[in-house]
Formats: structure tokens, C-alpha cells, sequence
């Protein structure tokens, strides 16, 4: 659930906020997988300012909650009832192409639904929008076609509820596009031994990094960069768990433009996280440079969990902005953008292909790009003390009280020698 996060928006107006946020995590935990009940914890949530704002028909003063798991990983138990919600379940469409088994093939697995409420024909209704995004290395790719790499050896047949069936598009490096029928994936054909000679165009690339040395003093080091020519206005949103104390002293921001805006929250032991916003402007090829230093706190020996000596994640910092129209245009050609958020205002705008998006692009779209996870080394008690002292102390006492029982139950009698 890492990526992206678990996130929703909550009329602010209803006075069960946090009550509603439990209970929707308790709903998904249910159908997902129990790990997400963790994110109903008070220390878990985040609200963020400027980040994460709904999108779709919601009112102004919504509240948004906002939860990571970062240790988290997906399984094939999640994959299912994912896969249960699509109209036809696992029995008709393009869900038969969905295998288990070559989906963790790929190097990168994450699977996204987002429910909002849109307008089709000025009435409400609730649009459903599910994402299955897979990256494979090329390196270790032995398929020849998409159909080999999916595991796909049979037809889809046509899901009733379906308006039209499923179609492939296919981009290259180049901005070629193809577009093949989904019962015909054997005819999108792989060059392994082909070299690439060029690169996927990102707008805004964020990167995460630890520093510090020791068990107790550690820090983080972010870099933001711009690889376009305008310039941006982004908002950088980064968390800490209750278990890392912010020194909010030692936050430095080297933006050639200084900081916007800015939204601090700091932590409180076993109650919240630490949340921070920070709101400034990329100048064309400028990179932004944000540190900060934090004090890792000693758990309760009940409050580590089965792997402590593997360390703790700390969940990926985001960066939201919005590019300008011929900016998002690469990113269509190369295939990297599903849609403009902008954009979808109705279901309609979801059955838009691509020529039509670029027609009727706004002047800019909304992205928002994520770094890596870290893995934090914690000070980890010896949990192997107290077994080593009950063994220690067992043989000690087993030792002196066989002594005692031998001496005080032995009967001693003088033998005359033959």
C-alpha cells in the first residue's frame, strides 16, 4: 500500500472524521489484507495541507487522511480481490490476462484503485478507476512478446458489462505508438538485444537519501530536481513515525527561490507522526537541496516487531506540481502518463484515447512524482538477554541444589578394607 499511499478525503463538517477514517480501514482491511488495519492507529494518520487534496465532486472543507505502509508488500492474497473488483471478476475481460505467478516476475508491482464521485449527464455517480502498473528489466526478460512475458495463452472473451473491448497501446522510446487488439498480444514483439538511445522524459525527480552515523543520531538528505525548462511551483511532502524525533533546527531548504510556504508538524511519542509541507519553485535545471536530522527514539520491547534486527522504513517523500501542456505531451508519447487528473471531470473523459486527451488538454496537469523508501537501522535491545540469563541462572541453581540433594540424602558408612 506504499505505493501510493492509502488516502481519502472526509466531509469536514461531520463530527466522526476520525471515526469514519476507522472504519473505512477497517473495511479495506477486510478486503484486502489485515496488515492495512495498522494505518487506523492514531499515530499512523497524517493530514496533510497542500498535499494529497481530493479530487472529483467534493466540498471544499474536506478533510484528508493520509496513511503509508512501507514495509509492506504485495502478495497474491491482495492481487485476488483486487481483481474482484472489476465487472466481470476474474472470469471475462481483460482480468484473465492477470496471472499471479508472471505479475512477480516484474521488478516493480503496484496495484491502485481510486473511488470518487464525477458527474455523467449532471447526475452524481461514483467512478471506479483501477491501475495494474509493471516494470520489468529488460536484462532479465526471456519473453519475446507481451503475450509470453503476461503468461497469456488464451482469448479474453468480451465482459457483458463492457462497452467495447480492451486495446493495447504500445509505445516505444521514440514516441511510436501501436495499437493492437487484447486477444492479440503475441504481435507485440520484444528487441532484447536492441540498445536504448533515448530516455523517458520526467518532468520533477525526487530522490531520498539517510545520513548520520550510529544507532541514535540519523538524518535525511532529499534532493528535488527540475529536468524541464519552465519553471515549477511544487509542494514537498515528507512523514516521520512517532519513533523519530524532528529537529525542526536543523531543516535546511536550499532553493535559489526560498520557501514559499511551509507546514510543520511535529511528533508525539506513541500519538502522531511527524508531517512536513514545504511549498517553493524550480527554476528551469535546478535542483533543490532539503536536510534535516532526527534522534531515533528506544521502543518498548513489545513495540518491536518479529524482524526488529532488520530495521525500520521510512516511507517515500512525494512532490506534487503541475506541468504545462507540451511538458505532458512527452510524457503521452512516451507512453508514461495515463491520464491528466485535471482532465477527468466524468466518465466520459475516461474513454478519451490519446489523440483526443491532446486535443483537449487544459493548460496544465497535475503530477506528482515519489522517491524510494529507506531503511533505517533502530536501537534494537538484545532480545536473546533474558533467555541467556534464564538459562544461566537455571544451571547455577540446577548445579548447587543437586550438590545439596545429593549431600543431605547420601548415607555415609565405613567400609572395612579386605
Amino acid at each position: 500500500m506504499e505505493f501510493p499511499p492509502l488516502r481519502a478525503a472526509i466531509y469536514k463538517r461531520s463530527t466522526r472524521v476520525d471515526d469514519l477514517w476507522v472504519s473505512l480501514v477497517n473495511d479495506l482491511s477486510g478486503i484486502f489484507g489485515a496488515s492495512i488495519k495498522k494505518l487506523a492507529e492514531e499515530y499512523s494518520q497524517d493530514s496533510p495541507k497542500f498535499s494529497y487534496r481530493p479530487r472529483g465532486l467534493v466540498a471544499a472543507n474536506s478533510s484528508v487522511k493520509l496513511a503509508k505502509l512501507p514495509q509492506e508488500v504485495l502478495c497474491t492474497e491482495n492481487i485476488t480481490p483486487w481483481l474482484k473488483l472489476l465487472p466481470c471478476n476474474r472470469k471475462y475481460g481483460n482480468s484473465r490476462f492477470v496471472i499471479p505467478s508472471f505479475l512477480y516476475k516484474s521488478c516493480f508491482l503496484s496495484l491502485t484503485f481510486d473511488l470518487y464521485k464525477s458527474t455523467e449527464n449532471s447526475e452524481p455517480v461514483f467512478v471506479l478507476n483501477q491501475k495494474l502498473t509493471l516494470v520489468y528489466d529488460k536484462r532479465l526478460i526471456t519473453s519475446t512478446n507481451l503475450g509470453q512475458l503476461l503468461g497469456s495463452s488464451s482469448n479474453s472473451e468480451f465482459c457483458p458489462p463492457a462497452s467495447s473491448l480492451p486495446k493495447v497501446q504500445f509505445f516505444d522510446r521514440f514516441g511510436n505508438k501501436s495499437m493492437v487488439d487484447f486477444n492479440n498480444l503475441n504481435e507485440i514483439k520484444f528487441d532484447l538485444g536492441a540498445k536504448n538511445q533515448a530516455g523517458f522524459y520526467t518532468p520533477i525527480v525526487v530522490k531520498k537519501y539517510l545520513t548520520g552515523v550510529g544507532d541514535f543520531e540519523g538524518g535525511v538528505r532529499a534532493t528535488v530536481k527540475n529536468h524541464s525548462n519552465k519553471r515549477i511551483r511544487v509542494v514537498y511532502h515528507d512523514i516521520l513515525p512517532w519513533m523519530f524525533l524532528f529537529y525542526a533546527s536543523s531543516l535546511k531548504v536550499h532553493a535559489s527561490s526560498g520557501l514559499e510556504a511551509s507546514h510543520i508538524r511535529s511528533m508525539r511519542q506513541r500519538k502522531r507522526l511527524t508531517s512536513m509541507e514545504l511549498v517553493f519553485h524550480l527554476e528551469p535545471q535546478e535542483t533543490v537541496l532539503i536536510e534535516y536530522k532526527f534522534r531515533k527514539f528506544l521502543q518498548r520491547f513489545d513495540e518491536y516487531p518479529p524482524d526488529a534486527n532488520h530495521g525500520l522504513y521510512l516511507p517515500s517523500a512525494s512532490v506534487s506540481y503541475k506541468i504545462p501542456r507540451e511538458d505532458y505531451l512527452q510524457l503521452i508519447t512516451s507512453g508514461l502518463s495515463s491520464g491528466c487528473f485535471n482532465q477527468v471531470n466524468s466518465i466520459s473523459d475516461l474513454q478519451l484515447d490519446k489523440e483526443k486527451e491532446a486535443e483537449s488538454l487544459p493548460e496544465s496537469c497535475f503530477m506528482r512524482t515519489y522517491s524510494e523508501n529507506l531503511l533505517v537501522r533502530m536501537p534494537v535491545p538484545d532480545f536473546s538477554m533474558p533467555f541467556n540469563v534464564l538459562c544461566f541462572v537455571c544451571s547455577v541453581i540446577a548445579v548447587i541444589s543437586s550438590t545439596i540433594h545429593k549431600v543431605s540424602t547420601s548415607e555415609f558408612r565405613l567400609v572395612p578394607l579386605k
